[in-house]
């Protein structure tokens, strides 16, 4: 007989996460796919619904056994439009799609207090108080620009005008040779083309540069230092804002998001934000699919909590 089953997934830019749970929190089933924030993907609604009907087709059930679902999507804020993909999708049990800062907060921290900063394709940050308060970033009208697009979009414009006998003349040499352009003119015409509505494309091979720009400023390529050091000090900003609604007492902070693979930009981002105030960097509890899938659990409609 199918088991009833809750699904949690997580989609950020570079890859959608879902995980299928029995009632009792058991797992019995895992899919990755691509991306899944459609401001670096105009597939990923499609990924959405494939991520669903594949964990499905794995735990050997269908739609009517499904008894909860819970989405975190990178770039989703209330009214952007994203419940509608919900709508079509056959899905008749209750759903809900959150940001991706709000699933990885509830799998760092499950239901206590703490700030979830995330540094992947894009950044944002989202803390939990001991009010039971949720603030966000967006609140503050502050978006860092230290995500992966927003890091490669700083260094590459820095280097524009440098001179080709510079470090970072060489260094925008490389840049070029990798995204197979030839001119300095051709990339300004590119980064201006990234910044334009529906530059899907554009804005994810951008956002693949970052680890050049982190590496590039390990060896000490001025413009790639200054982009780092930018979005530290711009992420820094953004969770002291966060950590201002909570007491004066050491906060938790959990740093995640696949452009902190890099330890010397992590690092960086560690030091900016010791020196805005009292933080502990602590580790996550659990992944964010995994908190998606437990706030699904947690939904009023079924009779037990996680």
């Amino acid at each position: 007989m199918p088991l009833s089953l809750v699904i949690g997934v997580d989609g950020g830019g570079t890859y959608t996460r879902g995980l299928a749970l029995t009632l009792a929190g058991e797992t019995v089933a895992k899919v990755t796919a691509g991306p899944g924030n459609p401001e670096f993907s105009a597939c990923a609604q499609a990924t959405f619904r494939e991520v669903i009907s594949e964990l499905l087709n794995l735990a050997g059930s269908d739609s009517g056994q499904l008894v909860s679902l819970v989405a975190g999507l990178a770039g989703f804020r209330p009214g952007s439009g994203k419940q509608a993909w919900l709508q079509g999708s056959g899905l008749r049990c209750p759903s809900l799609i959150v940001s991706d800062a709000h699933v990885a907060h509830m799998g760092a921290f499950a239901t206590q207090p703490g700030i979830v900063a995330l540094v992947g394709t894009g950044a944002s940050v989202l803390g939990l108080n001991p009010a039971g308060q949720i603030i966000r970033n967006h609140e503050f009208k502050l978006l860092p620009r230290t995500g992966a697009a927003a890091l490669a979009y700083s260094a590459l414009t820095a280097t524009l005008h440098a001179d080709q006998n510079s470090e970072d003349g060489h260094w925008l040499d490389e840049q070029l040779a990798i995204l197979q352009l030839q001119t300095a003119s051709r990339l300004e015409a590119f980064l201006k083309a990234c910044t334009g509505p529906g530059a899907v494309r554009q804005r994810m091979k951008l956002a693949g540069l970052a680890a050049e720009v982190t590496r590039g400023a390990e060896r000490g390529v001025p413009a790639a230092r200054q982009a780092c050091e930018l979005g530290a000090r711009e992420l820094a900003e953004a969770v002291a804002l966060v950590a201002s609604r909570f007491p004066n007492d050491s906060v938790d902070v959990v740093l995640g998001g696949g452009t902190l693979q890099s330890a010397y930009y992590k690092n960086l981002l560690q030091q900016a934000l010791l020196g805005r105030g009292p933080f502990k960097f602590v580790v996550a509890k659990a992944s964010p699919v995994e908190g998606a899938a437990r706030l699904a659990l947690q939904n009023p409609a079924l009779k037990r909590r996680w």
